[in-house]
């Protein structure tokens, strides 16, 4: 958290310890998603983490890396991206790595890539589905330019 930040909006750093806290300490300025927000940087960070999860679930499918990469996008990203992104994303997808290469890159056996894509897509999942509920508790919205 920057200091700019703790300065506008809490007395210590004990004020914004949790996720919750710093959720609650941006709604109270009733523009929690507007400028650099811890609010609105964390959104875009833990939509990155869904990116890879859907990627990690994805490697299972024998599917084109290109696929995969497709669709992890357009779960995680591309409701958040303008127009002119989207497109430019969409055409970079197209050399993307095979699934096989992505494997490889990510263990010694196609086994063990798979193994540890199941456990981050787990954990992974578990995180953002948390944080998601964070932001409907204190009525924030989830997707947001």
């Amino acid at each position: 958290i920057n200091a700019e930040y703790m300065g506008a909006h809490a007395k210590s750093p004990q004020e914004l310890r949790t996720i919750e806290m710093l959720v609650s300490a941006d709604v109270a300025t009733k523009e929690p998603i507007k400028g650099r927000t811890c609010t609105r940087s964390l959104n875009r960070m833990t939509r990155t983490v869904q990116l890879f999860v859907v990627l990690m679930a994805q490697l299972h499918i024998t599917a084109p890396g290109s696929q995969a990469m497709r669709t992890a996008y357009e779960t995680a990203l591309m409701p958040i991206h303008p127009w002119v992104l989207q497109k430019t994303l969409s055409a970079a997808f197209r050399f993307a790595p095979s699934r096989d290469s992505f494997l490889q890159m990510l263990a010694p056996t196609p086994e063990a890539a798979l193994e540890s894509a199941d456990k981050y897509a787990e954990c992974g999942g578990r995180v953002v589905e948390a944080i998601k509920e964070v932001y409907e508790k204190n009525g924030v919205p989830w997707t947001f330019m």
